[in-house]
């Protein structure tokens, strides 16, 4: 008696398993061409600030006076003068001179679209309404001036006061007290450190230039500057 051998029943899996991993596919491709539509429409624009401000700041790989990199203009992007001050020759060499300035008497070093600040506070060299200079003040000036001497650069001194009316009868107003001042640090460069008098020039802002807000008084003492600022 032969036996007889039993036939397999057909199985009873799905076989439609396979749309699962294809759908998966399809949007996974999706969000790669999505994310290639958004990445195309950056801001062109922006892209090209970033990209020349890249480009300057690596090809001035040496400190070369008489022929500094480029400063930004226009409305460019934070990020380009940031670049910008990393990596200028001219920058670095100033703030390595001038750190002791810094530290002890709160001068700032800035990149800004007009060239290189250097910013010391009003009270640093004058006293409340007056354009002449404290005691020791000198000093402090005549570092700046060792340390910009010769970078063949133009220079403008830019005197800056709060919004606080003046009360004396020398300067009629803010505007007087911010030239006179720019003017006497202007007169210090040229008589004691023989700065080309026609590479220099000095002008008063008063109080319309403000850095800071004028309503308290931390804000006020910030105001009160004089920025020289190396022209590219």
């Amino acid at each position: 008696m032969s036996a007889r051998r039993k036939r397999k029943k057909p199985s009873s899996g799905n076989h439609e398993r396979w749309l699962v991993s294809y759908a998966d596919f399809i949007t996974l491709l999706f969000a790669f061409f999505t994310s290639m539509y958004a990445i195309s429409t950056l801001n062109e624009a922006k892209f090209q600030r970033f990209s020349g401000a890249l480009t300057t700041a690596f090809t001035q790989s040496s400190y070369d006076p008489a022929n500094p990199p480029p400063i930004v203009t226009g409305s460019g992007p934070s990020i380009a003068l940031d670049f910008q001050r990393r990596f200028s020759g001219r920058y670095r060499a100033l703030e390595e001179s001038m750190k002791g300035l810094s530290t002890e008497y709160g001068v700032k070093l800035l990149m800004a679209r007009d060239g290189i600040v250097i910013r010391v506070p009003g009270g640093t060299l004058f006293k409340s309404g007056s354009a002449v200079l404290n005691p020791g003040a000198e000093s402090v000036l005549s570092e700046i001036a060792l340390s910009i001497k010769g970078l063949q650069s133009s220079i403008k001194i830019q005197g800056h006061t709060d919004n606080v009316p003046t009360r004396n009868k020398t300067y009629a107003s803010n505007w007087d007290l911010s030239s006179a001042r720019a003017l006497t640090v202007l007169k210090f460069f040229v008589d004691s450190h023989d700065i080309d008098p026609a590479i220099i020039s000095a002008t008063g802002y008063g109080e319309f230039r403000p850095i800071e807000s004028n309503n308290t008084p931390g804000g006020r003492r910030l105001n009160r500057r004089v920025d020289i600022v190396l022209a590219r």
